[in-house]
């Protein structure tokens, strides 16, 4: 049984990149090195492909729209559909309140109501208040990255609007590498972590921000990879035939749309160098907590919150359902070492809580949507959940909604007011064919629908499907 828990989070980061998921970008090492340790979950997808929403579900065990957080909500009227309301607790209070010691440092994606550090008042925290504090005792400004921005549509309330949103600019980050913000709170983390108690339970956060766009690294990570070595993935550039227009409506495909295909090895090399960055500040923590005592004895938790499209399908950012953005890596590392190698079972974001609480023998939390990984950790079962829901509900506001079902070899794509996806993982992982009006497909098309149509109502989504 563990007695700590670490969560370790990289911020919009691919399975691809990683070595254990098959890169050869030699990105990862340390990533790699965890892998070596853990359970790697090759089929995880993230509840929402978007930060605030599916790190809201993961938190609290319950899919968006059951816990009402369901986009970033940048314009006041529609941040109350942001954060989250006072009557829903969060896996920090939970494990607060069963003797656990909370540390958290990096990006604070849960916009609750009270905020967490109210909700745990002893808990410690270093966020980017500190960073910034940190920047100005450095005489340090935080460089502007306004440059990287250009107009897309969003909606406000129902209304269409433009919002400056981060494009595929890159560019070199102006001061040395030691003050870029995730090497920073890998400091902060290794400072905390020597201050703690390994007699008393802990629960320990990091989250870290790359290689989350803008893509602007320090050096050495700018250059640490050559555009003309890259090897692009198999749709980079690449509009498949049966993709659904809604996404050259908003962020995706409009800002997808701006490179052709060879034009994306120049992000891609800035968004390998910041994987790097983060692998680098994520093998500080870990050093950090075998000296401290605390590795051994942790259930350790690798994830990040979405993935990151990078071209594919000529789509940028997240915010669509295919694989690049909601197939995300997990890796857990149960307490006295692993049983299983990799596992093929389903796993969502709302199982991270579950998991928790019946690795560390505590009651789980109330009227959740999530299940325990555990027996597919400790090798008793192949699955523990038929299908995963995804949704998405626009980014700054609601608008452009999604929402997706994966089950067995087919994931299942409905988008409001346009067309229908189908795609078979297993013959097409990278979803170059859209199935959903092939004869042959009708009848999984149908059962996926229906399935979908069911999930939707029993989490009071506001869209039904017929």
């Amino acid at each position: 049984m563990a007695k700590h828990v670490v969560l370790i989070m990289a911020d919009q980061q691919r399975r691809d990149t990683i070595g254990a998921y098959g890169s050869g970008y030699g990105a990862t090492p340390n990533l790699d090195a965890l892998a070596e340790e853990a359970t790697v979950f090759d089929r995880a997808y993230c509840a929402c492909p978007l930060c605030v929403p599916t790190r809201t579900a993961m938190y609290t065990g319950k899919y968006p729209h059951r816990n009402g957080v369901i986009v970033n909500g940048w314009t006041p009227v529609e941040r109350p559909y942001a954060q989250l309301r006072p009557e829903v607790p969060t896996l920090y209070e939970h494990l607060a309140g069963a003797g656990y010691n909370v540390s958290h440092v990096g990006v604070d994606h849960c916009r609750s109501i009270p905020p967490i550090n109210e909700r745990v008042p002893d808990m410690t925290c270093s966020g980017n208040n500190e960073y910034d504090r940190y920047l100005a005792g450095q005489g340090l400004d935080a460089p502007a990255t306004s440059w990287t921005k250009a107009p897309s549509c969003d909606f406000d309330e129902g209304r269409p609007i433009m919002f400056p949103y981060t494009t595929s600019r890159t560019g070199t980050w102006p001061h040395e590498a030691e003050h870029f913000k995730d090497l920073f709170w890998a400091r902060e983390a290794e400072r905390i972590i020597e201050t703690l108690d390994p007699n008393r339970p802990q629960f320990i956060e990091t989250l870290f921000w790359a290689p989350h766009v803008p893509l602007v690294a320090p050096e050495p990570y700018a250059s640490m990879y050559r555009p003309e070595e890259i090897d692009l993935p198999e749709t980079c550039g690449v509009w498949c035939e049966g993709q659904p227009a809604t996404l050259c409506h908003h962020l995706p495909g409009q800002f997808g749309a701006m490179r052709q295909r060879d034009e994306w090895r120049e992000p891609w090399a800035v968004y390998l160098g910041l994987c790097r960055l983060v692998d680098d500040a994520i093998g500080r923590v870990v050093s950090a907590l075998k000296r401290r005592g605390i590795w051994d004895d942790a259930l350790v938790i690798f994830t990040p919150d979405h993935g990151e499209m990078m071209g594919s399908h000529a789509c940028f950012q997240k915010m669509c359902m295919y694989e690049e953005a909601t197939h995300i890596p997990l890796m857990i590392k149960p307490a006295g070492g692993k049983t299983l190698d990799r596992t093929a079972g389903l796993a969502s974001p709302v199982d991270i809580g579950p998991t928790v609480c019946d690795a560390l023998g505590i009651d789980p939390m109330a009227d959740g949507d999530g299940v325990s990984l555990m027996p597919l950790l400790d090798g008793a079962e192949e699955s523990v959940r038929e299908d995963v829901f995804i949704e998405f509900n626009g980014n700054s506001g609601r608008g452009y909604e999604s929402r997706a079902i994966v089950r067995g070899r087919w994931k299942y794509i409905y988008t409001r007011g346009d067309r229908d996806e189908l795609y078979d993982l297993m013959d097409d992982p990278a979803e170059t064919v859209n199935r959903a009006e092939d004869p042959d497909c009708a009848e999984t098309r149908a059962a996926l629908r229906t399935r979908l149509a069911d999930i939707m109502r029993a989490n009071g989504d506001h869209l039904a499907i017929a």
